[in-house]
């Protein structure tokens, strides 16, 4: 056994060994988020209509956490191109601030992001420029190429409703969606 093969555990390949390796960097953000969570951790209360308000009745939330959306192609008339997101959903890290009208009640503002992969092709029925300086989509692009943009969403959001067991929740969002920084992959 050479002095690398002794510090992995007995019961690991070579093989099994490297694969471990290899997935400590995604492993570590996991084991803190686990640590901080069972140390952090304290008693709350919920949010739940028709009973007394507790004396530890929090007034704001703060969230956070990721949305998978997907996104229909957009017919870009200003590049006259194609934006084609597939079917694969992009993932967005998302984060909320809400104030509780009530026990059971809050509204508040939900803001995502996320970066997207998307395919650029020219618009069908859309005639080249007189001046090629003015045509807004890269000549790499004419027959297609691929792309990546930054999405922004904002929100408003409300929130009603709780109580022990099955109850009715209700939740309606509303707001805008930016595309910003778009760039091809050749760049």
């Amino acid at each position: 056994m050479t002095p690398r093969s002794r510090s992995v555990a007995p019961c690991l390949s070579r093989a099994d060994s490297s694969r471990l390796a290899r997935n400590i960097p995604r492993i570590i953000p996991c084991v803190i988020a686990l640590v901080f969570s069972v140390t952090l951790a304290r008693e709350v209360t919920a949010q739940i209509r028709g009973g007394p308000v507790s004396e530890g009745y929090s007034r704001y939330w703060i969230s956070g956490g990721a949305n998978a959306v997907v996104l229909s192609d957009i017919n870009d008339g200003a590049s006259r191109s194609v934006w084609k997101f597939g079917s694969d959903p992009a993932l967005l890290v998302r984060g909320a601030l809400e104030k509780s009208l009530d026990e059971a009640t809050t509204i508040g503002l939900a803001v995502a992001y996320g970066k997207v992969d998307l395919t650029l092709t020219p618009l069908a029925g859309t005639q080249a420029p007189l001046d090629p300086a003015a045509d807004l989509l890269p000549a790499q692009c004419q027959p297609g190429c691929s792309a990546q943009v930054d999405l922004w969403s904002a929100m408003l959001q409300f929130r009603s409703g709780g109580g022990p067991g099955f109850h009715t929740f209700f939740e309606g969002n509303g707001g805008v969606t930016s595309f910003r920084n778009m760039r091809t992959r050749a760049d």
